[in-house]
């Protein structure tokens, strides 16, 4: 090989990991609020890190992973961290059941249609998008297990 194939190639393959590596701007989305108070818009939550968390009722994991934000949602709301979660039911009445059930200290909102979880390209329940200040997208975590909430609380603290 050439030494000029090779810089090219170093060249290459620099500049696409430096593209990899930034980050991808959050789509804006308003969605209702769960209790009928009003509509939430991820645009005004600007200069805050969001955990974006999408669940549903019928989420084995949701169980787990709802309980869990909320602690983590209480210990660092005063830092600027904030959750949101996104329900993807279609009966909103089974989503309200649920969290009559699993009180949470954080916005819910509802997105019968699943158009922002295809927004979001989300694949499975549930799903958490981390996004940083400046409303880029950091993380991306798909499903929830005991111990996961550890992993999550190191990123967020990281962002804030």
């Amino acid at each position: 090989m050439t030494a000029k194939f090779i810089s090219g190639f170093l060249l290459l393959f620099y500049s696409l990991n430096a593209w990899a590596e930034q980050p991808e701007t959050a789509a804006n989305f308003r969605l209702d609020f769960l209790d009928g108070s009003g509509t939430f818009n991820l645009e005004q939550t600007r200069g805050q890190v969001v955990l974006i968390d999408f669940w549903a009722s019928w989420c084995g994991p949701c169980k787990v992973s709802l309980p869990e934000l909320s602690k983590i949602n209480a210990s660092m709301r005063d830092k600027g961290f904030k959750v949101v979660a996104v329900n993807l039911d279609k009966d909103v009445e089974k989503a309200r059941e649920f969290l009559k059930r699993i009180e949470v200290s954080y916005e819910v909102v509802h997105d019968p249609s699943g158009a922002v979880a295809e927004l979001y390209e989300v694949p499975s329940m549930p799903t958490s998008v981390l996004l940083d200040r400046e409303g880029n997208i950091r993380l991306v975590h798909k499903g929830f297990q005991f111990g996961d909430e550890k992993m999550l609380r190191n990123e967020i603290e990281a962002l804030l």
